[in-house]
């Protein structure tokens, strides 16, 4: 799994002085985000959850990792709730990418026989506006 070992290179154990520094770095990008959205005018965001329908329990230790779409936002301490929107037809059980590697084996995987597999989205706010992302769900 080409694209997990190469994320996974990044980790590494850090000391406690690290630690405060990658936090400080973290808050500085928490409040530059901030900016930015208040800036554009963003209210709320809406994104995808995955990639593809909602993956089978059996292969959520596998796919578990396709966490790109949601950990930006728990970062941020911004709200997100997700539901699903539509299911997966008879002739949309297929999924094709550039890389064709493992993880494209499990996408692929996931939708064999995915007829009636729920497809969701993703809806964001800014920090501390729960009941804004609430109502726009």
């Amino acid at each position: 799994m080409e694209r997990t070992v190469r994320a996974l290179k990044y980790c590494q154990y850090i000391d406690n002085d690290k630690l405060e520094k990658l936090l400080c770095e973290r808050s500085d990008f928490m409040f530059e985000m901030s900016k930015r959205w208040k800036d554009a005018g963003i209210a709320a965001l809406v994104t995808p959850c995955f990639p593809t329908c909602a993956f089978k329990s059996e292969d959520a230790d596998d796919m578990g990792v396709l966490f790109d779409y949601t950990f930006l936002w728990n970062n941020l301490t911004y709200p997100s709730g997700t539901f699903p929107v539509t299911t997966i037809k008879e002739d949309e059980q297929s999924y094709e990418d550039q890389y064709n590697d493992g993880l494209t084996y499990f996408l692929k995987k996931t939708m064999e026989n995915s007829k009636g597999m729920p497809i969701g989205i993703q809806i964001t706010s800014h920090s501390y506006e729960d009941e804004k992302c609430l109502a726009v769900m």
